[in-house]
């Protein structure tokens, strides 16, 4: 019986640790700018997914406030033509659509996508998670193709008064009929170039000051004496978590 009741203990604490090594590992395929890129084998699809990590001179309120800026997300997101806020659920949750612009001779591609913004530790670590979303708020184009699949989050790491560790991540299926080695290529240049773009509209935003109400808003360091603290961002459920391995 002794026995017995040590294997069952041998077999439950071991367990864990298989299913960790089970799991599909990430692989760093190229560094640029300071811009680690990674891929791995997905459960989500087919296709396989991407992140970058970097690190970006912001505060993490300078970065929050150039992404729920919606409808400027045109002037730096990779290939994006269209960018624009169709219901807004709450200040953190919205549904938007997005359409890139894409090489010719490959059509548009479109999407409506809901976005989420959880608060992991006030002032500390954020998560802006974003889906594809089935609407018949937005309707179909002609000669585009609607995404059939794209899911992922922006990752936001405090690690310093003016320094900000950024995860980018995407899973994304373009549809249409484009052979996988073209889709791998084209997915896996995205995650760098879309934080290049963030940089660069950090700096812009940064110089004009034209989200100073959001930071008098959120900000605890510039907002005014004695005005009220606003409502907080939700925290992410902890299943989303789990899935994410975050």
């Amino acid at each position: 019986m002794i026995l017995l009741r040590h294997l069952c203990l041998m077999m439950i604490l071991s367990t864990p640790v298989m299913i960790a090594e089970g799991a599909p590992q990430w692989t760093q395929i190229h560094e640029t700018e300071g811009i680690r890129v990674f891929q791995r084998d997905s459960a989500l699809g087919d296709l396989p997914d991407f992140k970058a990590i970097s690190r970006v001179k912001a505060t993490l309120f300078d970065l929050i406030a150039v992404l729920q800026d919606v409808n400027r997300r045109d002037e730096w997101v990779h290939r994006c033509s269209v960018s624009k806020v169709v219901k807004r659920y709450s200040e953190f949750e919205l549904l938007l659509y997005h359409q890139t612009d894409s090489p010719w001779p490959i059509s548009d591609r479109d999407a409506a996508i809901r976005t989420y913004l959880y608060e992991i530790k006030k002032e500390r670590r954020y998560l802006a998670y974003f889906k594809g979303a089935e609407t018949s708020a937005i309707p179909p184009k002609k000669n585009v193709v609607r995404l059939p699949q794209i899911e992922g989050y922006y990752l936001f790491d405090y690690v310093g008064p003016q320094e900000i560790e950024v995860t980018y991540f995407v899973h994304l299926d373009p549809g249409g009929f484009l052979p996988h080695w073209l889709i791998k290529r084209a997915t896996k240049d995205l995650p760098t170039k879309t934080i290049i773009g963030l940089r660069q509209q950090i700096r812009k935003t940064k110089a004009s000051n034209i989200y100073q109400s959001f930071h008098q808003k959120w900000n605890p360091d510039v907002r005014p004496k004695n005005t009220p603290e606003p409502s907080r961002p939700p925290h992410p459920p902890q299943k989303l978590m789990r899935r994410l391995g975050i």
